[in-house]
Protein backbone atom coordinates (compact mmCIF):
# COMPACT_ATOMS: atom_id res chain seq x y z
CA UNK A 1 0.00 0.00 0.00
CA UNK A 2 1.10 3.25 -0.70
CA UNK A 3 2.14 5.82 2.13
CA UNK A 4 -0.55 8.12 3.31
CA UNK A 5 -0.14 11.97 3.37
CA UNK A 6 0.59 12.43 6.94
CA UNK A 7 3.31 9.58 7.21
CA UNK A 8 4.91 11.24 4.06
CA UNK A 9 5.06 14.49 6.05
CA UNK A 10 7.05 13.02 8.55
CA UNK A 11 9.46 11.39 6.15
CA UNK A 12 10.12 15.27 5.35
CA UNK A 13 7.54 15.91 2.36
CA UNK A 14 6.11 19.02 2.03
CA UNK A 15 3.31 19.82 -0.43
CA UNK A 16 2.19 22.82 -3.05
CA UNK A 17 -1.33 22.97 -2.59
CA UNK A 18 -2.10 25.33 -5.64
CA UNK A 19 -5.63 26.83 -6.49
CA UNK A 20 -6.38 28.28 -9.76
CA UNK A 21 -8.71 27.88 -12.33
CA UNK A 22 -10.26 24.56 -13.63
CA UNK A 23 -8.21 22.95 -16.43
CA UNK A 24 -5.18 24.61 -16.13
CA UNK A 25 -1.41 23.40 -16.63
CA UNK A 26 0.51 24.32 -13.41
CA UNK A 27 4.19 24.45 -13.84
CA UNK A 28 6.28 24.15 -10.83
CA UNK A 29 9.56 25.61 -11.56
CA UNK A 30 12.52 25.04 -9.51
CA UNK A 31 15.98 27.00 -10.43
CA UNK A 32 14.81 28.11 -13.39
CA UNK A 33 14.34 24.55 -14.74
CA UNK A 34 10.57 22.73 -14.71
CA UNK A 35 9.99 20.15 -11.80
CA UNK A 36 7.01 19.29 -12.77
CA UNK A 37 3.46 20.37 -14.40
CA UNK A 38 0.09 19.34 -13.30
CA UNK A 39 -3.39 19.79 -14.36
CA UNK A 40 -5.99 21.54 -12.29
CA UNK A 41 -8.84 19.48 -11.53
CA UNK A 42 -12.33 20.51 -11.75
CA UNK A 43 -12.37 22.51 -8.64
CA UNK A 44 -8.91 24.17 -9.65
CA UNK A 45 -7.02 22.10 -7.35
CA UNK A 46 -3.50 20.77 -8.21
CA UNK A 47 -1.43 19.33 -5.76
CA UNK A 48 2.66 18.53 -5.50
CA UNK A 49 4.63 16.82 -2.77
CA UNK A 50 8.40 17.92 -2.42
CA UNK A 51 10.29 16.16 -1.01
CA UNK A 52 13.14 17.17 1.72
CA UNK A 53 15.74 16.77 -0.93
CA UNK A 54 14.25 19.07 -3.17
CA UNK A 55 12.97 22.12 -0.76
CA UNK A 56 13.41 25.58 -1.21
CA UNK A 57 12.15 28.54 -3.33
CA UNK A 58 9.53 27.62 -6.53
CA UNK A 59 7.87 29.36 -8.81
CA UNK A 60 4.41 28.05 -10.06
CA UNK A 61 2.70 29.15 -13.59
CA UNK A 62 -0.61 28.89 -14.79
CA UNK A 63 -1.99 28.69 -18.26
CA UNK A 64 -5.47 27.64 -19.78
CA UNK A 65 -6.78 28.42 -23.29
CA UNK A 66 -10.05 27.80 -24.87
CA UNK A 67 -10.12 26.57 -28.51
CA UNK A 68 -10.35 29.23 -31.41
CA UNK A 69 -8.75 32.06 -29.30
CA UNK A 70 -4.94 31.92 -30.07
CA UNK A 71 -3.69 34.04 -26.68
CA UNK A 72 -3.74 31.82 -23.44
CA UNK A 73 -4.72 33.11 -19.98
CA UNK A 74 -1.68 33.23 -17.49
CA UNK A 75 -0.28 33.87 -13.95
CA UNK A 76 1.98 33.16 -11.81
CA UNK A 77 2.94 32.50 -7.97
CA UNK A 78 5.46 31.60 -5.76
CA UNK A 79 6.44 29.95 -2.19
CA UNK A 80 9.84 28.96 -0.51
CA UNK A 81 9.29 25.51 1.25
CA UNK A 82 11.38 25.13 4.69
CA UNK A 83 9.29 22.43 6.85
CA UNK A 84 7.54 19.40 5.88
CA UNK A 85 4.09 21.19 5.93
CA UNK A 86 1.22 22.17 3.44
CA UNK A 87 1.63 25.82 1.68
CA UNK A 88 -1.52 27.13 -0.14
CA UNK A 89 -0.87 29.17 -3.30
CA UNK A 90 -2.96 31.09 -5.01
CA UNK A 91 -2.67 31.28 -8.90
CA UNK A 92 -4.83 33.85 -10.34
CA UNK A 93 -5.00 34.29 -14.31
CA UNK A 94 -5.33 36.63 -16.25
CA UNK A 95 -6.79 36.86 -19.82
CA UNK A 96 -6.89 39.26 -22.00
CA UNK A 97 -9.01 40.90 -24.49
CA UNK A 98 -6.90 43.97 -24.97
CA UNK A 99 -3.60 44.53 -23.99
CA UNK A 100 -0.85 47.40 -24.00
CA UNK A 101 -3.23 49.23 -26.47
CA UNK A 102 -3.65 46.17 -28.94
CA UNK A 103 -6.05 43.28 -29.90
CA UNK A 104 -5.19 39.43 -28.89
CA UNK A 105 -6.41 36.77 -29.91
CA UNK A 106 -10.35 36.90 -29.74
CA UNK A 107 -12.73 37.98 -32.55
CA UNK A 108 -14.78 41.03 -32.88
CA UNK A 109 -17.17 43.06 -34.28
CA UNK A 110 -18.80 46.65 -34.27
CA UNK A 111 -22.55 47.84 -34.95
CA UNK A 112 -23.27 51.79 -34.58
CA UNK A 113 -25.55 53.96 -35.92
CA UNK A 114 -24.01 56.63 -37.15
CA UNK A 115 -20.22 56.52 -38.13
CA UNK A 116 -18.59 53.61 -35.54
CA UNK A 117 -15.33 52.19 -35.56
CA UNK A 118 -13.51 49.77 -33.22
CA UNK A 119 -10.00 49.64 -34.42
CA UNK A 120 -6.66 49.79 -33.06
CA UNK A 121 -5.03 53.48 -32.99
CA UNK A 122 -1.78 52.12 -31.96
CA UNK A 123 -1.74 53.14 -28.00
CA UNK A 124 -5.05 52.10 -27.84
CA UNK A 125 -8.10 50.32 -28.77
CA UNK A 126 -10.45 52.96 -30.26
CA UNK A 127 -14.61 52.39 -29.92
CA UNK A 128 -16.56 55.35 -30.74
CA UNK A 129 -19.57 56.47 -32.26
CA UNK A 130 -18.09 59.43 -34.17
CA UNK A 131 -20.58 61.96 -33.44
CA UNK A 132 -18.49 64.42 -34.67
CA UNK A 133 -17.98 63.65 -38.40
CA UNK A 134 -21.65 64.74 -38.65
CA UNK A 135 -22.88 67.03 -35.93
CA UNK A 136 -26.77 66.19 -36.67
CA UNK A 137 -25.99 62.29 -35.74
CA UNK A 138 -26.30 60.47 -32.72
CA UNK A 139 -26.75 56.72 -31.01
CA UNK A 140 -25.02 53.90 -29.47
CA UNK A 141 -22.23 52.10 -30.76
CA UNK A 142 -21.17 48.83 -29.22
CA UNK A 143 -18.34 46.84 -29.58
CA UNK A 144 -17.96 42.85 -29.71
CA UNK A 145 -15.81 39.82 -28.88
CA UNK A 146 -17.63 37.28 -30.64
CA UNK A 147 -15.64 34.57 -29.27
CA UNK A 148 -18.12 32.65 -26.90
CA UNK A 149 -16.59 32.68 -22.88
CA UNK A 150 -17.93 30.30 -20.01
CA UNK A 151 -17.79 32.78 -17.58
CA UNK A 152 -18.39 30.57 -14.83
CA UNK A 153 -15.02 30.35 -13.49
CA UNK A 154 -14.20 34.22 -13.56
CA UNK A 155 -14.59 36.55 -10.92
CA UNK A 156 -13.69 40.08 -12.61
CA UNK A 157 -13.45 42.22 -15.57
CA UNK A 158 -11.39 44.48 -15.42
CA UNK A 159 -10.44 47.69 -17.72
CA UNK A 160 -7.36 50.49 -18.01
CA UNK A 161 -9.29 53.14 -20.36
CA UNK A 162 -10.07 57.10 -21.28
CA UNK A 163 -13.23 57.78 -22.11
CA UNK A 164 -16.09 60.66 -22.84
CA UNK A 165 -19.63 60.43 -23.02
CA UNK A 166 -22.72 59.72 -20.77
CA UNK A 167 -23.02 56.49 -20.96
CA UNK A 168 -19.96 54.64 -21.84
CA UNK A 169 -20.48 50.88 -20.16
CA UNK A 170 -18.65 47.87 -20.14
CA UNK A 171 -20.48 44.05 -19.51
CA UNK A 172 -21.21 40.78 -20.71
CA UNK A 173 -24.13 40.07 -23.10
CA UNK A 174 -25.68 37.29 -25.32
CA UNK A 175 -26.49 39.20 -28.04
CA UNK A 176 -23.31 40.82 -30.60
CA UNK A 177 -25.87 42.27 -33.13
CA UNK A 178 -27.23 45.41 -31.51
CA UNK A 179 -26.01 49.25 -32.12
CA UNK A 180 -27.08 49.39 -28.18
CA UNK A 181 -25.46 46.36 -26.16
CA UNK A 182 -28.29 44.89 -23.65
CA UNK A 183 -25.88 43.64 -21.00
CA UNK A 184 -26.58 40.94 -18.34
CA UNK A 185 -23.84 42.53 -15.78
CA UNK A 186 -22.21 45.90 -16.34
CA UNK A 187 -20.75 49.20 -14.80
CA UNK A 188 -21.02 52.34 -16.09
CA UNK A 189 -17.45 53.62 -17.12
CA UNK A 190 -18.02 57.52 -18.23
CA UNK A 191 -20.21 59.85 -17.52
CA UNK A 192 -19.17 63.28 -18.84
CA UNK A 193 -20.95 65.88 -21.04
CA UNK A 194 -18.29 67.19 -23.00
CA UNK A 195 -15.52 66.89 -25.81
CA UNK A 196 -12.83 66.18 -23.33
CA UNK A 197 -11.46 62.63 -22.21
CA UNK A 198 -11.59 61.60 -18.77
CA UNK A 199 -7.80 61.15 -16.97
CA UNK A 200 -6.88 57.37 -17.79
CA UNK A 201 -8.16 54.81 -14.74
CA UNK A 202 -9.09 51.56 -14.13
CA UNK A 203 -12.47 50.12 -14.00
CA UNK A 204 -13.44 46.57 -12.29
CA UNK A 205 -16.71 45.06 -12.78
CA UNK A 206 -17.44 41.68 -10.79
CA UNK A 207 -18.87 38.67 -12.87
CA UNK A 208 -19.06 36.38 -9.91
CA UNK A 209 -22.85 36.02 -10.06
CA UNK A 210 -22.73 35.50 -13.66
CA UNK A 211 -23.25 32.25 -15.13
CA UNK A 212 -23.45 30.08 -18.65
CA UNK A 213 -21.95 31.47 -22.18
CA UNK A 214 -21.60 34.92 -22.71
CA UNK A 215 -19.93 37.40 -24.85
CA UNK A 216 -17.42 40.63 -23.47
CA UNK A 217 -18.99 44.28 -24.91
CA UNK A 218 -18.19 47.63 -24.71
CA UNK A 219 -21.16 50.40 -25.41
CA UNK A 220 -20.38 54.60 -26.13
CA UNK A 221 -23.30 56.76 -26.43
CA UNK A 222 -22.75 60.54 -28.20
CA UNK A 223 -25.75 62.86 -27.87
CA UNK A 224 -26.71 66.18 -30.21
CA UNK A 225 -29.73 68.32 -29.02
CA UNK A 226 -29.76 71.30 -31.17
CA UNK A 227 -29.89 74.18 -28.58
CA UNK A 228 -28.80 72.52 -25.95
CA UNK A 229 -26.04 69.97 -26.01
CA UNK A 230 -23.71 67.70 -27.87
CA UNK A 231 -20.55 65.49 -26.58
CA UNK A 232 -19.17 62.42 -28.64
CA UNK A 233 -18.95 58.83 -27.20
CA UNK A 234 -15.55 57.37 -27.35
CA UNK A 235 -13.33 55.19 -25.71
CA UNK A 236 -9.80 54.49 -25.66
CA UNK A 237 -9.02 50.98 -24.42
CA UNK A 238 -5.34 50.33 -22.79
CA UNK A 239 -6.05 46.87 -21.53
CA UNK A 240 -9.43 44.73 -21.11
CA UNK A 241 -8.96 41.64 -19.40
CA UNK A 242 -10.90 38.61 -17.15
CA UNK A 243 -9.44 37.60 -14.24
CA UNK A 244 -9.98 33.94 -12.13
Amino acid sequence: MGESRTNAITMKSAFIHVTTKPSATVTFVKGGSTYSTKTANSSGIADLEVPFRDWGAFTINGSWSQSGISNAATGSGSVTISAATTYNVSVALKWYLIQSGNWTGFSHTYHGADHPDFRDEGDYIWLSNDVWSNPSLNGYTSGYFTNAISVDDWKTMVIDFQGRGESDHMGLVTDTSQNQASFTNSVRLVYQKGTGYTTRATQTLDITSATGTKYVALRVHANYSPGYSDWPGDLRVYNLYLQS
